[in-house]
C-alpha cells in the first residue's frame, strides 16, 4: 500500500526521511518523557492539538481508531497539547482517548516547524519522520492513511523506508 507524505504548514515531502527532533515534555502525572530515550525501538505518532481547536476535535476520533487497531504493537501515540489554556487532561479523559498526553508542548511544535493545529506526524524506530498528515487531508481519510503508514513500519522486518515517493511528483 502506498503511504502519503507531507508536512503540516510546510511543503509536501520537505521533511520526509529527515531526522525527527528530540524533545522532552511534561506528562500529566508530573513526569517527563524524553522522546529519544523513552521511545527506543518504537514507532511514535505525534499529534499536536489544542482543546479549543475544532479541527482537532474531528481528527482525534480518527486517530483513536488507529490507536485501537495498533494496541499491543510497539507504537506510542502522543497527544502534544499546544497553544492551549484549557484543561487538556479533562478533555482527553471525557472522550476516553488513550493517547499519552504531553502538556505545554508548544516549544516541541516549534521544533517540528508547526505553526497551527492539528499536526500529525509518524516517526519510525530510527527517529526518522516517515509520514505526516498532508494539509487538506479529509478527516475521513486519516484512519486509512495513518493505519497504512503504521502498517508499513510495524509489519516489515527490514529497515523502515518511505514509500510512495511518486506521490510527491517532481518536487521531492
Amino acid at each position: 500500500m502506498v503511504g502519503l507524505i507531507g508536512f503540516v504548514a510546510m511543503t509536501p515531502c520537505a521533511y520526509a526521511d529527515q531526522a525527527a527532533p528530540n524533545w522532552s515534555g511534561r506528562t500529566s502525572n508530573g513526569g517527563t518523557i524524553d522522546f529519544y530515550a523513552d521511545t527506543k525501538n518504537q514507532v511514535s505518532v505525534l499529534m499536536f492539538w489544542a482543546s479549543w481547536c475544532p479541527f482537532c476535535a474531528t481528527l482525534m476520533p480518527q486517530v483513536q481508531i488507529v490507536a485501537n487497531r495498533f494496541q499491543g504493537e510497539d507504537v506510542r501515540f502522543f497527544a502534544l497539547n499546544v497553544w492551549d489554556k484549557g484543561d487538556p487532561i479533562s478533555y482527553l479523559n471525557a472522550r476516553r482517548y488513550t493517547f499519552e498526553p504531553i502538556l505545554g508542548a508548544t516549544p516541541i511544535a516549534k521544533l517540528y516547524g508547526l505553526s497551527g493545529t492539528p499536526g500529525l506526524i509518524v516517526v519510525d524506530q530510527a527517529r526518522r519522520i516517515r509520514w505526516s498528515r498532508p494539509s487538506g487531508m479529509r478527516d475521513a481519510d486519516i484512519a486509512t492513511a495513518l493505519g497504512a503508514a503504521l502498517q508499513t513500519l510495524t509489519s516489515s522486518a527490514q529497515t523502515p523506508r518511505v514509500v510512495g515517493d511518486e506521490a510527491c511528483g517532481s518536487t521531492c
